[in-house]
């Protein structure tokens, strides 16, 4: 099996017992199960476009696509959070430390844009921190 030097380094720190801090990718499966456990209806938005083919991008462009929508829309139930309505939280995920992360300023327009739609929409840094909004959310 052939690693990226990525992976490589991940294996090395492991070993030498070093804090790992979790790709998006890992981050997203702890969401996934954490919202299927609680029974939530949600989707992730597939933002990761990157194509060499202009054919591609020509045609993402003409169908609307744009960069910095949220990772995550999920509906929060009107039990979960004691409204007479379901809540919609637009959620944007990003590794745990923040230093490994950038936030674009796309993705911050898309938050603020959604924020004035009076809709739930927040940056978290790893799931720990949507898990814990989602709890602190139920009444």
């Amino acid at each position: 099996m052939r690693y990226t030097e990525a992976e490589l380094k991940r294996i090395q720190d492991k070993r030498a017992g070093k804090e790992i801090i979790p790709l998006e990718d890992e981050e997203y499966d702890i969401i996934v199960k954490h919202l299927n456990d609680l029974g939530f209806v949600y989707t992730h938005i597939p933002m990761e476009t990157f194509t060499r083919y202009w054919k591609v991008k020509n045609r993402n462009k003409e169908i609307g696509v744009k960069s910095g929508f949220p990772d995550y829309v999920i509906i929060i139930p009107y039990w979960w959070v004691g409204k007479r309505h379901n809540v919609l939280l637009f959620a944007e995920i990003k590794r745990r430390k923040k230093s490994l992360s950038n936030t674009s300023t796309a993705q911050k327009e898309w938050i603020h844009n959604l924020r004035s739609c009076n809709e739930l929409a927040e940056i978290f840094y790893g799931a720990d921190e949507l898990i814990n909004y989602i709890d602190a959310l139920r009444t």
